[in-house]
């Protein structure tokens, strides 16, 4: 996502960044002339989810701004974090996962204390009732699951669930079904051990071609082609 860093005082050479850098790695970027680091960024991609099909960010309608400055030992995180970055020893890549984990856990805890406005799904998720239905969909995503059905799995009204769903996760209870079967029959078609026939039924399509413009619509590509990309 495009974004800019600016300070209250006047520096020179402040500059937006429009797209990830292409360099593996750490890439700087300095912005000012003096040698002194007033403020060191890190910028990265974390993929944070519920079950295999749950972006747990995918949903921010704004900036996330958590202080974490007095949580014990994260100064340390941090340092060890862009320090492995730097050295790319061999596996480092686990290392700083392992760091992340850490890192994103404190935030998590301390964003418990706060207001969930941000972060809707954050409360919903420790609610049983819409956990056994979201485990429902994500351990039978072919199933007949329809608003009904998993209301009575988490043992609510069809009303109620609808409305607490739809505001925990910005989608119909329908919408998220769909959305869980079109992310398995990617990860089936990538795997390459079943034909189109047999993810097509494993996630709940009767018809091939009914299953294959479901598909489309969903990535921009036919069950097909997305097989052999």
């Amino acid at each position: 996502m495009a974004h800019k860093l600016e300070t209250n005082g006047k520096i020179e050479n402040e500059l937006r960044i429009d797209k990830p850098p292409q360099d593996p790695g750490i890439c700087q970027i300095i912005a000012g002339t003096g040698d002194e680091h007033d403020l060191i960024v890190a910028c990265g991609k974390i993929n944070a989810r519920y079950g295999d099909a749950v972006g747990l960010f995918d949903h921010l309608h704004s900036m996330l701004t958590v202080d974490m400055s007095e949580v014990p030992n994260i100064r340390s995180l941090f340092d060890q974090l862009l320090d492995e970055q730097l050295k790319s020893a061999p596996g480092y890549e686990l290392i700083i996962a392992s760091l992340m984990t850490q890192i994103i856990v404190h935030m998590f805890r301390l964003l418990e204390e706060e207001s969930q406005d941000s972060l809707p799904w954050l409360s919903a998720l420790q609610d049983a009732r819409l956990a056994r239905a979201m485990d429902s969909i994500f351990e039978n995503p072919g199933a007949n699951h329809s608003v009904e059905s998993l209301a009575e799995e988490a043992g609510m009204s069809r009303s109620a669930f609808a409305e607490h769903f739809s505001a925990a996760f910005s989608r119909s209870p329908i919408n998220f079904v769909n959305h869980v079967r079109m992310e398995r029959a990617g990860k089936m078609l990538d795997k390459g051990t079943s034909s189109i026939d047999q993810v097509a039924n494993h996630v709940g399509f009767a018809s091939r071609s009914h299953f294959s413009q479901a598909f489309k619509k969903h990535t921009g590509q036919s069950p097909a082609e997305y097989r052999v990309q």
